[in-house]
């Protein structure tokens, strides 16, 4: 997988997974509410992982059930169809996933800079 870029400045910089916003919803990113809300929580975990993959279903439903008191199946929501991909290790993001919520909710750069 090669990371998606940002230009600023005449210069191009791959995004991360710490350059998305997560603190809000990721508004129009995927043309649902629901696979939106699935997004952001893998959004997430790439952050606490500091990567974009490969993650395992493990991983996710744990950081999940960590970061909530409700046990509940974690659900991929549709993302499985065209922006979440089976790897060898587990599920990888797609450079599309990338850009539509690094679109929708790009991290102010002063907040990057404090990271």
């Amino acid at each position: 997988m090669s990371i998606p870029f940002r230009t600023i400045q005449g210069l191009d910089y791959p995004i991360l997974p710490s350059m998305i916003d997560t603190s809000k919803h990721l508004f129009d990113a995927f043309g649902s509410m629901e696979t939106e809300i699935s997004a952001r929580w893998v959004v997430r975990l790439c952050q606490k992982l500091n990567s974009w993959g490969p993650f395992t279903m493990k991983q996710l439903e744990g950081f999940y059930h960590e970061s909530r008191s409700i046990q509940e199946t974690f659900w991929f929501n549709g993302l499985t169809t065209e922006w979440i991909v089976r790897t060898t290790g587990g599920y990888s993001v797609t450079d599309d996933f990338i850009l539509r919520c690094y679109r929708s909710s790009p991290m102010p750069i002063e907040r990057q800079e404090q990271a």
